[in-house]
């Protein structure tokens, strides 16, 4: 990739600027004047999001106040947060330069599962049944993989009870993770498939799913310091 061509494409279309110098006088005038410092030392690790130019900050930040992964200096101007300069090249012990293919792989993944989720039609009626079918076990099946951690805890409801309604509503999961710890004789049970792989993640992922909010926070954290805060 021409990196000085994507550096020009991002300075003149997508950035948006901030005054650099401001910002970090404004956070050090909230970290003085607030009673609570312990909970806003967060705010020294700025977030800013990605296609965010910082302009007149420089490599002396990086660090200690800046997120250094994806950060670009450029010298007179500022701290560019851009993907796409990010991961179209990489510099090698050898001083040769190599696209970054696999964590440029890795953003775009992510990237897929937020928009579809995002466009998707929730599903409102799974009635959080995936829970019920980690500790479905019918007659003569082998047992949970939860079993080994809870044979000591008692059940609310009989086994009895939870097979019948697992049996008699079956279970709507969209989720794969979920799935994974299903009972293996409730699987078949599942609408939406009982050996669901990490490829089916991009059409299933839905907002109504409790598990894909909590993805929420896994994926913010992996696509730091692209996503603001």
């Amino acid at each position: 990739p021409n990196t000085s061509l994507i550096l020009q494409q991002e300075l003149s279309s997508d950035v948006s600027s901030i005054p650099f110098t401001e910002l970090k006088q404004q956070l050090r005038n909230a970290l003085v004047s607030d009673e609570n410092k312990e909970e806003n030392l967060l705010l020294q690790s700025i977030q800013q999001g990605g296609g965010i130019l910082l302009e007149n900050a420089t490599p002396d930040d990086i660090g200690s106040t800046l997120h250094l992964r994806g950060a670009t200096y450029i010298e007179n101007v500022g701290i560019l947060y851009s993907p796409a300069l990010h991961f179209a090249q990489q510099q090698q012990p050898d001083n040769t330069k190599t696209t970054n293919t696999a964590a440029s792989s890795s953003y775009q993944w992510y990237q897929t599962i937020l928009s579809n989720t995002i466009q998707s039609t929730p599903i409102l009626h799974c009635h959080g049944l995936h829970e019920w079918a980690m500790q479905y076990h019918p007659p003569n099946a082998p047992p949970p993989p939860s079993a080994k951690y809870q044979s000591h805890l008692p059940l609310r409801v009989s086994q009895t009870t939870i097979n019948d309604l697992v049996e008699r509503k079956g279970i709507s999961c969209t989720h794969v993770d979920a799935l994974r710890y299903f009972a293996p004789s409730a699987k078949p049970l599942n609408q939406y498939g009982g050996n669901l792989q990490r490829v089916d993640q991009v059409k299933l992922e839905q907002k109504g799913c409790v598990h894909a909010t909590m993805d929420l926070f896994k994926i913010s954290c992996r696509l730091q310091p692209f996503i603001d805060a």
